[in-house]
């Protein structure tokens, strides 16, 4: 082999090195690259872990709050249907009023989203059970008792 050859070998070999030191550089700029997306993207779906458990949280007490908010108006509808199946079943002289509102289906009696209820179904309400229990309602001419007036029963001693 000749000089010139060998200068020529060793001039590749000199260009072959620093490329093999570029991509070497180059390697390792993209695996920092890449450890630094890595580590972002783990930092991002802690974040968004952190986010969804806030989130279910947020909807739970959301959910809860509706439920006690849909309680409490079933309770004051149905304590607003109560109070005007009794004043109409007072108006209309029955006997015995909490006998009389057991019997009653308040569900059949509709309150709208302002809580108004409607008269026409309670007075229907109160006519069917006039209806099917009409004892319990006063009978004209028919002679009423006071219960102070009733003779307690003698007990045996």
């Amino acid at each position: 082999m000749t000089e010139e050859e060998i200068k020529a070998m060793q001039e590749e070999l000199a260009q072959a090195k620093q490329e093999v030191e570029k991509l070497t550089n180059i390697k390792s700029e993209v695996v920092n690259q890449r450890d630094e997306i890595k580590k972002r993207t783990q930092e991002v779906e802690t974040k968004l872990s952190a986010y969804e458990e806030a989130m279910a949280k947020q909807a739970a007490e959301v959910e809860a709050e509706r439920k006690r908010r849909e309680e409490i108006a079933t309770l004051h509808a149905t304590t607003l249907k109560t109070q005007a199946v009794r004043q109409a079943l007072e108006k209309e002289g029955v006997i015995a009023v909490d006998t009389a509102l057991k019997l009653v289906k308040l569900d059949e009696i509709q309150v709208d989203e302002s809580f108004t209820i409607n008269t026409d179904m309670v007075t229907s309400v109160v006519t069917k059970l006039k209806e099917t229990d009409g004892i319990l309602f006063k009978q004209k001419g028919a002679p009423t008792v006071d219960a102070d007036e009733v003779p307690k029963p003698k007990r045996a001693s």
